[in-house]
């Protein structure tokens, strides 16, 4: 299929920060919201700020920004979030190779939210408090545009059947990544913005991208959810032999060579 382009694609450019940005954000830690303890709450492990950079990897000379043009001949600057003041993030901007000169449109800034405990969520994201409430997001503790909606999901389907009368689903963690992360919240809660990885799951080498249909095609049928993926074309057999005819990627295969080569010191999942 051929894709009509009615957009100007934009050149991003990647520059770096120098010996006198680290010295910047060193003198300016004192008037930091962060570290002056005005803010308290855990930012992401992921998504650091400049100042949790220089600070946590004072060894390094260096560190990448990002920078990305929109179409109103302004430049988004990735890699640099920050909540000092303007004093500071002119001079740390203009500390910048490439940004010596640069003006700033808007100031970087941030925030800090609640959020409500997961323990007290039911594995439907149902609340255990408040009978037909269900929460999905940041408001359960999560960071990460797929983690809530993964939730958004569940949420969305439990609240359809509890309005229906009907019983509940959700998935669980051994089928599913998105089941690994409801076991962890609604279980062990969080203590800094969650993000799910597949090193989490003990059942990774059978939760792949190549066999989501297999996986997922009784969960539809049971929910009667019509879904635009062509595997619902055919019918659950055909499916079964498409699925078994799938060259497997090589570096699925590596994993599996792995996982026997040191059978004796971990756990075999025979699939």
């Amino acid at each position: 299929m051929k894709i009509s382009k009615n957009y100007n694609n934009l050149n991003c450019w990647i520059t770096k920060t120098t010996e006198k940005t680290k010295e910047i954000v060193k003198k300016s830690l004192k008037t930091s919201p962060m570290y002056k303890n005005i803010i308290n709450g855990n930012s992401p492990r992921y998504c650091p700020s400049i100042e949790d950079k220089i600070y946590r990897f004072y060894n390094n000379k260096k560190h990448d920004v990002f920078l990305e043009p929109d179409e109103n001949n302004q430049i988004y600057l990735g890699g640099v979030s920050t909540c000092l003041n303007y004093k500071f993030q002119k001079l740390l901007l203009n500390s910048i190779i490439g940004l010596e000169k640069c003006q700033i449109t808007r100031l970087g800034y941030s925030i800090e939210y609640d959020f409500l405990n997961p323990k007290n969520l039911k594995k439907s994201l149902e609340s255990k408090i408040i009978k037909g409430l269900f929460l999905a997001g940041q408001i359960n503790g999560t960071t990460g545009y797929e983690e809530a909606a993964a939730q958004g999901v569940v949420a969305g389907i439990n609240s359809y059947l509890y309005i229906n009368n009907k019983k509940y689903w959700y998935p669980n963690k051994k089928n599913s990544y998105i089941g690994l992360m409801i076991n962890d919240l609604t279980k062990n809660g969080v203590t800094e913005p969650y993000r799910v990885f597949a090193k989490k799951s003990e059942n990774k080498l059978n939760i792949r991208e190549d066999n989501s249909s297999k996986r997922l095609f009784n969960v539809f049928k049971n929910l009667k959810i019509i879904m635009n993926f062509n595997f619902l074309k055919y019918k659950k057999k055909n499916i079964n032999n498409l699925i078994n005819n799938i060259i497997i990627n090589k570096n699925i295969i590596n994993q599996i060579y792995l996982q026997f080569k040191y059978k004796n010191y971990i756990k075999i999942k025979y699939f």
